[in-house]
């Protein structure tokens, strides 16, 4: 918590990646995309709850054992690949307004493949997002090595 706002993490893994099977899973280090950016989450000094919005049982057991809330399944109708990112966001918050009672000030979306964030990032951009009364959003970026346009 943070200024006394309700933060949480949603961290989206879905398993039907087109490209890579089970994307989420592929290993760094020997330890999975998922668990690098769950634990990245959890030592966030604001973070109040991290869950994960999955499609599979098989990532949501892992979620969990990694330490994150992973509550309910996403429905398969908001998994694909072409789906959007505002649906998982509200089914979640759906769910968990109707089930826990638990309304967050903001939420910090997180990626598996994005696995070099740094807790830091994550926590001095709850910082940036509260402290300014103005903002609606914010996002992480870094200068690319390479042209966008590849």
């Amino acid at each position: 918590m943070y200024k006394k706002k309700k933060i949480f993490a949603i961290i989206a893994a879905r398993s039907g990646s087109k490209s890579i099977k089970d994307k989420n899973l592929s290993k760094i280090n020997g330890k999975s995309l998922l668990y690098w950016i769950i634990k990245k989450a959890l030592k966030s000094k604001y973070l109040d709850k991290v869950f994960v919005s999955t499609d599979s049982k098989k990532y949501q057991k892992i979620s969990k054992k990694y330490g994150a809330l992973c509550p309910v399944l996403r429905p398969k109708i908001i998994s694909g690949s072409s789906s959007i990112e505002i649906d998982y966001i509200l089914h979640l918050l759906s769910y968990l307004k109707h089930n826990n009672d638990f309304i967050p000030c903001y939420i910090v979306r997180l990626q598996p493949t994005s696995p070099f964030q740094f807790t830091s990032d994550i926590d001095n951009s709850i910082q940036k997002i509260v402290d300014d009364n103005k903002a609606t959003s914010l996002q992480v970026i870094s200068e690319s090595t390479q042209s966008p346009l590849k």
